[in-house]
């Protein structure tokens, strides 16, 4: 599982530092480091809650900045083929794409709700992986979107201008976000299954 850490955590990131409490809910911020760690650690203790590391502070509040804010601010351990450089497309990314395609039309192509797609495309949008492929990838980049797209019946969420690849998986974000998960795992190695980040739609 990639983890997010701050490149430089005396420097303030887009809304300031964020902590929402996974136990109580509760959302706390600041603008200073040391006093957004002091308040996260204080809320833990007045409800008798295990303290939580630096780490873990610092990575959820990587994973809620913006793909722009994210390279500004943070680092990942993933490993190289997954930065959010530009995602060139491959053969073997095709092959896996074509398979999963072939699962979701022999299984009647079944698509998710509305409002499951539209949640989904909303972890998406402020995911660092959450990228544009690179072009051209042997002029067949556009020629695959639209034959993508038109898998899903031409189906769209209100965040379509902001999803473009996952470069985890190399899929098309716009029609990705539509399909079933038991289909979608199919398709994903044990590799890319574990690189998804901790708040993926795809590990839930």
């Amino acid at each position: 599982m990639a983890k997010y850490q701050f490149s430089n955590p005396q420097q303030v990131p887009p809304g300031g530092y964020q902590w929402k409490d996974p136990d109580t809910g509760t959302l706390i911020n600041s603008r200073c480091y040391d006093v957004f760690v002091g308040r996260v650690n204080a809320h833990r203790d007045g409800n008798g809650l295990p303290r939580v590391t630096e780490a873990e502070m610092q990575h959820q509040n990587c994973s809620r900045l913006a793909p722009s804010a994210f390279a500004n601010f943070c680092i990942s351990d993933a490993p190289s083929p997954l930065s959010i450089d530009s995602v060139r497309l491959h053969a073997s990314d095709i092959a896996r794409g074509t398979m999963a395609i072939l699962r979701f039309k022999m299984a009647g192509s079944p698509l998710v709700a509305k409002e499951e797609a539209e949640r989904r495309a909303a972890i998406c949008i402020g995911c660092p992986f959450n990228t544009t492929y690179r072009m051209p990838c042997a002029g067949m980049c556009g020629e695959l979107l639209d034959v993508v797209q038109a898998l899903v019946g031409g189906e769209r969420t209100s965040r379509d201008g902001d999803l473009h690849a996952c470069a985890v998986c190399k899929c098309s974000l716009a029609a990705k976000v539509h399909v079933p998960l038991d289909i979608l795992r199919k398709s994903d190695t044990p590799e890319i299954a574990e690189a998804y980040p901790e708040n993926c739609w795809m590990r839930q």
